[in-house]
């Protein structure tokens, strides 16, 4: 072990998992603005 730790896949896809769901929450509210 070099001693450099990687984040895990998990913890990436739940990063993506959240930063999608954002995205979806904004366009959501955008449109009931409307």
């Amino acid at each position: 072990n070099s001693g450099i730790s990687l984040p895990s896949p998990d913890l990436c896809n739940s990063a993506l998992t959240l930063s999608l769901s954002a995205e979806q929450i904004q366009l959501f509210v955008h449109q009931t603005e409307l």
